[in-house]
């Protein structure tokens, strides 16, 4: 049986290292040992700033601005305080005093004007004719991630250590391709080693998730102004042995398995609220510095800062006053994470090689987060490298779901016999393959009428987006055209309605009864009681009931009885790969869609009420081959597309990755690319594709992303192009190490055959 995890905060460590002492008596004896603190001004800055980030990326109007060559720091200043104004009104001013609200602001101030330097750093990169998607680019880079929350697992401990930890600011580094991390502290500029301790966890914690050498900018609220302190990725990279060290020694303390030694910090004592207690058990303390040469090196760094202008001011009775000024900002910002061999760590997807140098090509699953797309024509490898992906993930624990049109990623759960050290690990996998329409898999349960989760039912966005899906779906699949949004779509919607808000689950047959015999019914967006005869003829009426109650007595109707439930918790419980072949149900389209639309509800449903703990992991990837039928361009809007687009935009924070694999960008709604981040380029012969994806690259510059289509002609079966966050490499995919075939049913069905013998 595996040990439970034991899991120490960056902050216990921090206490740890300011006096062993104080972290015993914290832990063992559950004192409170932080000191009373005034005013929030921390929390206050942070969530004006996070605020800012969310919304700055996709506010058109401050792109517009931003185009216009108008001064940047301005524009972010006046954006700023209109985010102060409202968080001031937001509190309770009697626990303030002015002097902190001035406070609050000049660390906004400073904020500012290094958001400001980064900003025009990244505007050098980018051609004189600067364009909106520019723009988006540079803040992208800027608000990399914010809140970033993370458990990282220590190495050879038994039983397992893990630090967790919070942090506020990271961005790109726009010289060095570092990631810069920022800190904000209302603490005395006396605590920088402390604090330099701190962010090089931080620092360690962002290395190992995203494999990118860190930087750390803090910045300290003084008498004369703002003090700004940078540290250097090496000097971080020095104290992180120590630091980890350290942390093996917190458990040993925490469970008496060695001596607690003293401070060696004298000050700590001066101003400690336990040291009453800590002296009744360990009596007086020798301040004995353990830390040797560091330290001192660390007191040395102490002493080097940068001092910025106290003009970072505004007049006490502005920085009190409420102004009624529009905002020019709108949604929220998603991280990126860079990938590539410079930046390897054991965790890395090892994808292929890299055809200039012949090095790994290798990339984070972090990167997947905020979603891929691998683009190519007919025979460009695209199953294959999509099969790579699921391949490394399943590797490293993590599972899939995938949607298999034709059955060709039904054989990832065949060992390859040319490499069978290579696939040990789908000996621990729980694999199943569903056939929705079939039981020579496992015939899956697929019911549209089952209501949303009892959590879902009163959010009216949610329930009026899932109702108009099922809607469309019902009426696609009895032959409807929906271009002219026909009145059985309101009246199908306006019953589903009433039965959800009653919790019940309809029928075929059910509905058609409700809807034969009703006389009124409530609108969905109104309440409003509505006569049935003024919203459809007599005729559409009786025909729309016709049309139910022969799906429900017919063999059509069958589609939808018995099977077994699609359960996202057992997904997730452990490592395992669900497969969802849609070769069952035929080549019907509108089937297909009904299948794959289902499918993404109920991930849309289990995210929503299955809340991600920790902020960037992932707990499962859904991969879709041959998407084109399910996100089709306009004017055509299935709900299979709708549920798409709510994934794209909404799934990075349930820990959802989300891979989709098509011809070309011509065949799809590429609109839809814009939540995309890391895209799979191979062989796009169209000049229309090649056209439509040069704007996804503007960021790189217009002449290589140019170059880069032009590339894309030449490129052979399995040569891809990767790009994604900030990085370009051109490689070759490494060989698959399970089978490739395509598994009719028959085979498939062949295949439980023989793992029911086998087992």
């Amino acid at each position: 049986m595996t040990a439970k995890a034991i899991k120490y905060s960056v902050t216990k460590v921090k206490i740890a290292n300011e006096c062993p002492r104080k972290f015993y008596i914290h832990v063992k004896y559950k004192k409170n040992v932080f000191s009373g603190m005034g005013a929030p001004i921390g929390t206050f800055v942070h969530s004006i700033i996070q605020q800012f980030g969310e919304r700055a990326i996709t506010s058109k109007k401050l792109h517009e601005r931003l185009l216009q060559q108008e001064s940047p720091e301005k524009i972010f200043e006046e954006a700023f305080l209109i985010l102060y104004q409202r968080k001031i009104r937001e509190i309770n001013l009697e626990n303030w005093n002015e002097e902190e609200l001035v406070q609050a602001w000049n660390f906004i101030k400073a904020f500012n004007h290094e958001l400001t330097q980064l900003y025009l750093q990244f505007r050098k990169k980018f051609p004189q004719s600067l364009q909106s998607s520019h723009i988006r680019e540079i803040l992208k880079k800027i608000f990399l991630s914010q809140e970033w929350s993370f458990e990282i697992p220590l190495p050879k401990h038994s039983p397992p250590l893990v630090l967790t930890g919070r942090i506020d600011w990271l961005s790109l580094d726009p010289t060095e391709n570092d990631i810069i991390l920022w800190d904000f502290k209302t603490s005395p500029v006396e605590n920088f080693v402390l604090d330099l301790q701190q962010v090089a966890l931080y620092s360690y914690a962002v290395e190992k998730k995203m494999g990118i050498n860190t930087k750390a900018a803090l910045f300290y609220l003084t008498k004369d102004g703002i003090e700004k302190k940078e540290i250097p990725s090496q000097n971080l990279k020095k104290l992180q042995k120590m630091l980890l060290e350290r942390l093996v020694d917190m458990y040993e303390w925490e469970h008496d398995k060695k001596p607690i030694p003293a401070t060696q910090n004298k000050y700590v004592c001066e101003f400690c609220r336990v040291s009453d207690f800590c002296r009744k058990i360990f009596g007086e303390n020798p301040y004995v510095p353990t830390m040797g040469k560091l330290w001192k090196e660390l007191q040395e760094q102490s002493k080097k800062t940068t001092k910025l202008s106290t003009k970072h001011r505004i007049q006490r009775n502005k920085a009190a006053s409420v102004l009624t000024v529009r905002s020019p900002m709108g949604k929220k910002s998603e991280p990126q994470v860079s990938s590539g061999a410079d930046h390897a760590i054991k965790e890395e997807f090892h994808l292929g090689t890299i055809i200039a140098t012949k090095e790994p090509y290798l990339i984070h699953p972090l990167v997947f987060n905020t979603h891929a797309a691998i683009l190519g024509a007919s025979g460009s490898g695209k199953t294959v490298l999509g099969k790579i992906i699921i391949e490394e993930a399943l590797m490293r624990g993590y599972s899939a779901l995938l949607i298999d049109p034709q059955g060709d990623l039904c054989s990832l759960v065949l060992k390859n016999e040319e490499n069978p050290e290579k696939t040990t690990f789908l000996d621990n996998i729980d694999w199943k393959i569903f056939t929705p329409n079939s039981t020579k898999g496992i015939k899956l349960s697929i019911n549209p009428f089952i209501p949303p989760d009892k959590k879902l039912l009163h959010d009216k966005d949610y329930l009026l987006n899932v109702i108009d899906s099922t809607a469309t779906l019902i009426l696609m699949i009895i032959g409807y055209d929906l271009k002219r949004n026909p009145p059985e779509k309101a009246l199908l919607e306006a019953i589903l309605y009433e039965e959800w808000m009653k919790n019940h689950t309809p029928s075929f047959k059910s509905l058609a009864d409700r809807i034969k015999e009703s006389q009124t019914v409530r609108s969905v967006t109104t309440g409003e009681i509505v006569n049935i005869d003024e919203l459809i003829t007599p005729r559409k009426r009786s025909s729309l009931v016709q049309n139910l109650f022969k799906m429900g007595v017919g063999t059509e109707g069958g589609f939808f009885i018995g099977g077994k439930e699609l359960s996202l918790d057992e997904l997730t419980a452990k490592p395992s790969l669900y497969i969802i072949n849609l070769a069952s149900v035929g080549t019907d389209i509108t089937k297909r869609q009904l299948v794959v639309s289902w499918l993404l509800r109920s991930v849309y449903d289990w995210m929503l009420t299955h809340p991600q703990q920790v902020q960037d992991q992932i707990r499962f990837f859904l991969y879709i081959d041959e998407v084109a039928d399910f996100l089709p361009p306009h004017p055509y809007n299935p709900p299979s597309k709708k549920m798409l687009l709510l994934l794209f935009r909404q799934a990075r924070k349930y820990g959802v990755s989300t891979i989709i694999a098509t011809q070309s960008p011509a065949s799809i709604d590429y609109k839809a690319l814009d939540n995309v981040r890391t895209f799979f380029i191979g062989r796009i012969p169209t000049k229309q594709s090649r056209k439509k994806l040069e704007s996804f690259l503007e960021p790189y510059g217009a002449e290589t992303a140019k170059k880069l289509m032009d590339e894309s002609q030449k490129a052979t079966p399995g040569e891809f192009i990767g790009i994604g966050a900030g990085t370009i490499a051109k490689f070759k995919t490494r060989r698959l190490y399970t089978q490739h075939l395509t598994l009719s049913l028959e085979d498939i069905q062949q295949l439980y055959k023989q793992r029911k013998k086998t087992t």
